[in-house]
């Protein structure tokens, strides 16, 4: 009786221990799972830190920045790490290219601090923007984070975001005349308006090629935005 006990109680003890390792690998299995479930989020390059530079840094300072960083990690000075040499170049030239120019410049640091503030979760008061005045006639749409690509609608009214160098083919007016859209104000539709290509405006009954907003739970291949920008069939689904 003394043996059948112990082992009884031996045999308890196992399936504890083997229903308790089944649980952990159940939590394991969930917890990788979730952890592979969570969409990519991309992170804006930080041109500053390319060139070891501080946000406050003047023009003067910038050029200094970048005159060093480019005899540091020219690539004849690193033969055994000349790929690491060119990445390092490749991404100093993309910081002074943007941070050089007033105007790339202004719009990045004003991307990344929408960024930030996306993390932060703060939303602006947008209750005194009068669209029609703030809006220009012609603008470009620029992927929050990446202010050297554009949206561009190309052949057979396909968008594709790209950047200049993408597309080696393709003049500097070609590129950017493909980049262009506007806004179509609709007063007899509640005030409403329909985001348009530019180069599309007026041709139409509907007064040009439109776009339209959609939850990114409409498109299979969203991985990093919750809203997607397409053209649309519908009209009524471009009325914004």
């Amino acid at each position: 009786r003394e043996q059948a006990a112990r082992e009884a109680e031996a045999g308890g003890r196992s399936g504890r221990a083997a229903a308790a390792a089944a649980t952990r690998g159940r939590a394991a299995g969930t917890a990788a799972s979730a952890e592979g479930s969570k969409p990519s989020t991309y992170e804006p390059p930080d041109h500053y830190k390319a060139l070891g530079a501080k946000s406050s840094a003047d023009d003067a300072e910038v050029k200094r920045c970048y005159r060093k960083l480019v005899l540091q990690w020219h690539p004849d000075k690193h033969p055994v790490d000349r790929d690491l040499a060119e990445e390092k170049i490749r991404q100093i030239n993309n910081a002074y290219e943007t941070l050089s120019n007033p105007l790339k410049r202004s719009a990045y640091d004003q991307m990344i601090a929408a960024v930030e503030r996306r993390r932060a979760g703060v939303r602006l008061e947008t209750s005194f923007v009068k669209p029609r005045m703030s809006i220009p006639k012609e603008f470009m749409l620029c992927p929050l984070g990446r202010p050297d690509h554009f949206v561009r609608v190309v052949a057979d009214d396909m968008l594709r975001v790209q950047a200049r160098e993408e597309v080696p083919g393709v003049s500097f007016r070609e590129f950017f005349a493909a980049a262009r859209f506007s806004l179509w104000w609709l007063p007899e539709v509640n005030n409403m308006c329909r985001l348009r290509v530019q180069s599309s405006a007026a041709q139409g009954v509907e007064g040009g090629l439109s776009l339209k907003f959609g939850l990114s739970d409409d498109f299979a291949d969203a991985s990093e935005s919750d809203v997607m920008l397409g053209v649309v069939q519908d009209i009524k689904k471009a009325n914004l």
